[in-house]
């Protein structure tokens, strides 16, 4: 076909809220229907310019049904909060059921409703409240894993001014032992130091770590005074820690060396050991034996089962009956106590206290000798700590001799027993595992005196046998065991005709003796 002529341009629209002119509306397109069988017709064309719209459908229309509340203009509830559903009779609700129910109005009102308060009346003499105002943000220089570790520290210290005050007067009832050793591992370094001074000025609030660093520039030399500190406060346990192994030691020496028992049972070893051995030209006839012998006793067997340690056990039983083996543990009380003692670590752990005590002289003296310290003639410092350094030393060079006396004693102690073994440790765990040997092998008769001695005696009548009623009476639980042991069965009585398989033979127990037997019992 032809071309057509483009259509002419739109005019412009009214500038404002001039409304434009009217103009014809261009004619509906026509509708072409569809064919046969593809859907329904179109929707009619919309109406022309000017006419009237349709009016819509008065179903869709919902109207509340509920009666509108009216409230007095004093008062105000807060809104509850809902998804309002209005009723169109279009389906059927459950609120098609409810109605309303009546309540006391007045009540309900005084319960919900707003409470108005009254604006506050300023009087003209009073000053307008003032602002509050914002704490300033505290301020941190340190590394956060050692400023968090510093804050944990401190959390569970007292307060810093408490903390100092303490220092300088070394109060133990304000700090004690691991409270001291908390501060030291936070003390600040001097790089620390350094950091919070250059960031230091006198708006700055610092966080609870640099005001920590800051607060020990008020204590001259504070690293030193808590070392001497912590010096003092372990000083008494390390002591007993190396006084308490030396006394046992030398304790335990002279129970060896005087103990009966123990001379008894070696003889007996030896005599029984030579029986043995009399056939050996190279071992035989010993006027003794090394003590690791000792713990072997158990591991010769004789043809019965038994060991040599456990016979020689039952025959000084047999011939000491005035001294039984209860009495072994003791007369080696201390012994036991010296297992794993090994006085070549309490030598080192004494060297480590010598050279502490040496430290902190030094200290002490460096801390006298500052001016600040020499400015103030009460310091406690220069009051307590020289004092106790100078009664330190002495117990010292006590523990110095003790553990030379104690060196000599144990070896004279392995002089007298053979010359082996010659470590302490091993030579106290030979006899460690020697005494419980003994206990293990000791016969019942001297195990059964051991427990009676250590027990109390039991109340009358408590584990005693059954038995009958009185004296001369005879027992009826005993006479049916007895008659069980001789093998004598059970019959029933031959007025009885029974089956062959239901009879015993010999003038077996009766049944009628069974129930008198368990009718006396009863009585019992």
């Amino acid at each position: 076909p032809p071309p057509t002529a483009p259509p002419p341009p739109a005019a412009p629209p009214p500038p404002g809220n001039v409304a434009a002119p009217p103009s014809a509306p261009p004619p509906p397109p026509a509708m072409i229907p569809p064919p046969p069988g593809f859907g329904a017709p179109p929707p009619p064309p919309p109406p022309a310019f000017g006419a009237p719209a349709p009016v819509a459908s008065a179903a869709r229309t919902v109207v509340p049904k509920k009666p509108k509340v009216e409230l007095a203009e004093d008062v105000k509830f807060n809104t509850l909060h809902w998804g309002r559903l209005l009723r169109d009779d279009s389906s059927r609700m459950v609120w098609d059921e409810v109605n309303d129910i009546p309540f006391e109005v007045d009540d309900f009102v005084q319960n919900f409703r707003k409470e108005t308060r009254p604006a506050p009346v300023v009087k003209r003499d009073t000053p307008e409240p003032t602002k509050k105002l914002l704490k300033p943000k505290k301020k941190s220089v340190i590394d956060g894993k050692r400023s968090q570790q510093v804050a944990i520290a401190l959390s569970r210290l007292p307060p810093l001014e408490v903390m100092m005050e303490a220092i300088r007067y070394l109060d133990d009832s304000k700090l004690d032992r691991d409270a001291v050793d908390s501060i030291v591992s936070i003390l600040p370094t001097s790089d620390e130091l350094a950091l919070v001074r250059e960031n230091s000025g006198p708006d700055v609030v610092w966080e609870s770590p640099e005001a920590f660093f800051l607060k020990t520039l008020t204590v001259s030399l504070i690293d030193l005074r808590l070392q001497c500190w912590v010096f003092r406060t372990s000083f008494e346990e390390s002591v007993h820690q190396l006084e308490q192994p030396l006394n046992w030691l030398k304790s335990a020496a002279k129970e060896l060396q005087k103990s009966q028992i123990v001379k008894k049972l070696l003889a007996f070893a030896l005599s029984m050991g030579n029986y043995l051995n009399a056939g050996n030209s190279r071992i035989g006839q010993a006027d003794g034996f090394e003590l690791p012998a000792l713990v072997k006793l158990v591991d010769q067997r004789g043809n019965n089962g038994i060991n040599l340690l456990q016979y020689i056990l039952q025959v000084y039983t047999k011939q000491n009956p005035d001294r039984p083996l209860s009495k072994l543990s003791d007369e080696l009380s201390c012994v036991r106590r010296c297992r794993g003692l090994n006085l070549v670590d309490i030598g080192t752990q004494f060297k480590r206290l010598d050279g502490a005590i040496k430290v902190a002289l030094r200290q002490c003296e460096t801390v006298s000798n500052d001016p600040a310290v020499k400015s103030h003639p009460e310091d406690p410092f220069n009051n307590e700590m020289p004092k106790f350094l100078e009664k330190a030393e002495k117990r010292v060079k006590s523990v110095s001799d003790s553990l030379s006396e104690a060196e000599l004693v144990f070896q004279d102690l392995v002089l007298f027993f053979g010359g082996k073994p010659k470590v302490s440790n091993e030579f106290f765990d030979l006899w460690d595992l020697f005494l419980r040997q003994v206990d293990a092998n000791s016969p019942k008769e001297a195990v059964a005196q051991k427990t009676a001695t250590e027990t109390k005696r039991k109340p009358d009548k408590i584990g005693a046998k059954i038995g009958g009623g009185g004296e001369g009476e005879e027992d009826p639980m005993a006479a049916l065991i007895s008659q069980l042991k001789k093998g004598q069965g059970l019959q029933r009585d031959n007025t009885t005709k029974t089956p062959r398989t239901q009879q015993h033979r010999g003038p077996g127990l009766q049944m009628g003796d069974i129930s008198e037997g368990l009718a006396n019992l009863r009585k019992v």
